[in-house]
């Protein structure tokens, strides 16, 4: 089993469901690292805040305001489990984008903070999924449902220095 050593300690449910997945993650990402930010917060405008915009080069910027390093990359589908494996093992949360599991199929943030080799699971946090507090995340997807769930290409990622 790899875990995160630095989680947040409450995966929250997002207040609209459909909404916000982007800034529910870096919310998540800055409760891990001490710190706390409303969602509404978590947007590099208040033009993207109205739109709902979590642009992954923008979320960068955001998660640098509160002094987190992050890094953007595009992985390939057939590339995503072991890219997100590599950095779990650095001891890293991922954030990346699927079409959502658990709504509408519409593009949707999530992030990795552990794997379960047994069962081939990632342990993830996702904003639609129920609240869940003191665990590594708030929802088991096996590996061959995420990678069926993004786009054909593969993914925008975001990984932490």
């Amino acid at each position: 089993m790899v875990l995160i050593s630095r989680r947040p300690e409450l995966f929250r449910t997002a207040i609209h469901f459909h909404n916000e997945c982007g800034a529910y993650q870096l919310r998540a990402v800055l409760n891990a690292y001490g710190k706390d930010a409303l969602p509404e917060e978590l947007y590099y405008s208040a033009a993207h805040r109205k739109r709902d915009w979590s642009l992954p080069p923008l979320m960068l910027h955001i998660l640098a305001r509160y002094g987190i390093k992050a890094r953007m990359h595009l992985w390939l589908r057939h590339s995503f489990k072991t890219r997100a494996l590599t950095v779990l093992a650095h001891n890293q949360p991922v954030l990346f984008v699927i079409h959502s599991i658990r709504g509408t199929g519409c593009l949707h943030w999530i992030s990795a903070w552990g794997y379960d080799e047994v069962t081939d699971e990632f342990l993830c946090y996702d904003s639609q999924a129920p609240e869940s507090s003191g665990t590594p995340g708030n929802a088991r997807y096996p590996a061959r449902l995420l990678i069926s769930h993004l786009s054909w290409w593969g993914t925008f990622a975001l990984t932490i220095d």
